[in-house]
């Protein structure tokens, strides 16, 4: 069976987030053919397709940024593989490094990929099944009158609601909600597949070395000028790893704000929605009325809703799927190498010579590394940033705080790899 996830991880980065962001644009102008680019539903609440960010934000920003995040962290992490060996980390079981350490590593990662790639089969099978039934679900069955959506579900997808089932309107108003969920959504989920097996793999591979039947050991890089003794060689696939995760959060949480605004009673346009109850509590300040109506207006709860589920369970499994990377795997692997490394050395003699060091002065490096993987951010900041995270699924609109902050985050990828390039 072809590794299909190992393909699609040979993707270039850019080359995917580029291909989905174009997809997102034609989805736009195919969106305005369709009469429902603008849509205005009869309780005078606009929800067309523009207006809902949950698909025009989302995949114009969002999913590109996820997918080349997700993309980039899978090649950082094989080039991080083959710095290791080329450092001399990675050994066999009696500390020696055999010519063919390159290849047995690089076997070893492939069958951990030829293991994920069942998975990902499995992932992305579920999803597009997923994706046809949302399809016919939300907007071909209620087109065709085979069932009805309650009001203040109306969106762009049953924009043609009202007319009759072969109509032409009808027609393109389910055709093009096929084809945004095939096309877009599908593509989405095939990414978060990718993160969630990218994951996988990376922590069965790390576990591996700390296995007592591994073919293999990790061992610290005691000529490293970092603190993290050679750990430091998987540091730009972690960082990649907490962008995707954020980006992926980013995307449901775009479906929260979005689905709170539709079944509010207030609002008619999505702005309102956001930003009026902010404005409105500053004013209410300035007028001497009582200044907690600020913070009040500002995290209003709006309910927490079916789409608040969904997003709580997607905060969960993006946050601890990160943090276990982080602290689970990767740390504890650090700590192993050292705690191997330091029961080698002590059974040597005083005299002994390791990578061109004594024993004592590698016994003396060895006490003050470090086992955090990333130089930023450091555990608290990680921490603040989750419960962060997690408190934008109440409070929907502390969300934009979190949008601009992603949004910040990848102008300044992209101004890195523009300068660098």
């Amino acid at each position: 069976m072809r590794n299909v996830f190992k393909f699609v991880n040979s993707i270039r980065p850019a080359t995917a987030s580029v291909g989905i962001f174009l997809v997102a644009v034609l989805s736009l102008l195919l969106s305005n053919v369709c009469g429902i680019f603008k849509y205005t539903r009869p309780d005078a609440k606009e929800a067309g397709y523009m207006a809902a960010v949950n698909w025009s934000l989302s995949f114009t920003v969002f999913v590109p940024a996820f997918a080349f995040f997700i993309l980039s962290a899978s090649r950082a992490f094989s080039n991080s593989i083959s710095e290791m060996v080329r450092r001399g980390m990675i050994r066999d079981s009696s500390f020696d490094i055999p010519q063919s350490i390159g290849k047995t590593t690089t076997a070893l990662w492939d069958g951990v990929m030829r293991r994920g790639n069942t998975i990902f089969l499995v992932l992305t099978s579920l999803a597009f099944a997923e994706c046809v039934w949302e399809s016919i679900y939300y907007s071909v069955g209620p087109l065709l009158h085979w069932w009805r959506v309650p009001e203040n579900k109306f969106d762009w997808s049953v924009a043609f609601l009202g007319g009759a089932p072969k109509s032409l309107d009808v027609i393109c108003n389910a055709t093009f909600a096929v084809f945004v969920y095939l096309g877009l959504q599908w593509t989405m989920l095939v990414g978060i597949s990718v993160f969630l097996v990218f994951v996988y793999c990376l922590c069965v591979f790390m576990s591996d070395f700390s296995s007592a039947n591994s073919p293999i050991i990790l061992v610290p890089d005691l000529n490293s000028n970092d603190s993290r003794l050679g750990m430091e060689a998987c540091e730009d696939a972690i960082e990649d790893l907490l962008v995707a995760a954020a980006f992926g959060y980013g995307v449901f949480l775009l479906s929260r704000l979005w689905n709170a605004f539709l079944t509010s009673t207030v609002h008619t346009h999505f702005g309102d929605f956001l930003i009026g109850d902010i404005s409105d509590g500053f004013r209410s300040g300035s007028q001497k009325e009582a200044w907690y109506s600020v913070p009040v207006k500002l995290l209003d709860l709006n309910g927490f809703n079916f789409s608040g589920f969904w997003v709580a369970l997607a905060a969960a499994v993006f946050l601890a799927l990160s943090f276990c990377v982080l602290i689970f795997i990767m740390r504890v692997q650090a700590r192993y190498s050292k705690t191997i490394l330091i029961r080698f050395l002590q059974a040597k003699q005083p005299t002994f010579i390791w990578e061109g060091k004594s024993r004592d002065d590698c016994l003396r490096i060895l006490d003050n590394m470090e086992y955090w993987p990333v130089s930023y951010p450091k555990p608290n900041v990680l921490l603040t940033y989750g419960l962060f995270a997690m408190v934008c699924i109440i409070f929907v609109r502390l969300g934009l705080f979190y949008m601009g902050l992603m949004i910040y985050v990848l102008v300044r990828r992209v101004t890195k790899t523009l300068s660098a390039g």
